[in-house]
């Protein structure tokens, strides 16, 4: 059994600086897949994958681990588009209050044979848009557990209470491979360590959407990537001058994020394209 968090942890506002980056702000027993019986929804009871399940293809597993005596399994096979919804256990079990601030995933994965692309962890509160994205695809490693961070940060422009988790996997392998099984254990989000300091940021780096235009400045020379908000990057690109200005004009409406690094300090916004 994993040993669960016995101090509040969102307690930390987004505008301190001391806050412990490397803090896991989520149940550890219950982010771990590690309670097995008990857990009631849709007028029964079983074990935290049975509650949480949307969509057939997920199971609590025994077989392999990283922590703890459980997994999550997903058989490749082509047959399921399996679907976790950690809002679903009635008494609150896979709920999780979040400050405003910056954040970014990390899971444990254990691969065999061909896997999606990607597992994707999206938060119900604000939206659809703030979804971990963690590209399960790019791990070479079999046969072994690997810690993978999430390829985006999360913002989150004000405090939600009551937040969850929707869990899928994306885009099935080509072809499909006999065997092949994604097991995924201690999913957690923390503090992004690299945006953290945006406060402290915006006194060397600013930035301003003005209509189809984003207008960045900072004393230093800076680098800059923006991304979509499913974490893809849309475009990378260095800053020499004071000023910058960067036309999205054929951008497709949505959101996306922008990072700039400058000076050894970054500062990451979110933005609106109509």
């Amino acid at each position: 059994m994993k040993t669960k968090l016995l101090l509040p942890l969102f307690i930390i506002s987004f505008g301190l600086f001391t806050l412990n980056t490397k803090a896991q702000l989520l149940n550890q027993t219950t982010f771990g897949f590690e309670d097995t019986n008990g857990i009631t929804y849709l007028n029964t009871s079983g074990n935290i994958i049975e509650a949480w399940t949307s969509e057939q293809g997920f199971t609590q597993s025994s077989e392999q681990k990283h922590s703890g005596s459980y997994s999550v399994k997903a058989i490749i096979d082509g047959t399921t588009q399996p679907k976790l919804k950690t809002a679903n256990a009635t008494n609150g079990e896979g709920t999780f209050d979040l400050e405003a601030a910056n954040y970014v995933g990390k899971i444990w994965v254990y691969l065999v044979g061909a896997v999606p692309r990607t597992i994707k962890a999206t938060l119900k509160e604000p939206g659809n848009n703030n979804a971990f994205i963690f590209r399960i695809a790019d791990v070479t490693e079999r046969n072994k557990w690997v810690e993978l961070s999430s390829q985006n940060s999360v913002i989150l422009d004000s405090p939600t209470s009551n937040n969850s988790f929707i869990i899928v996997m994306q885009d099935n392998p080509d072809p499909l491979q006999e065997g092949s099984i994604v097991y995924f254990d201690d999913l957690n989000i923390y503090y992004d360590v690299a945006t953290q300091n945006n406060t402290k940021s915006q006194e060397i780096i600013s930035m301003k959407q003005l209509g189809e235009t984003v207008l960045i400045k900072s004393e230093n020379p800076s680098d800059i990537v923006i991304y979509s908000i499913t974490g893809a990057i849309k475009e990378s690109l260095s800053k020499t001058e004071d000023d910058l200005y960067i036309s999205t004009q054929n951008y497709s409406s949505g959101m996306y994020i922008i990072k700039v690094v400058s000076g050894g300090k970054s500062l990451v916004k979110k933005i609106a394209i109509q």
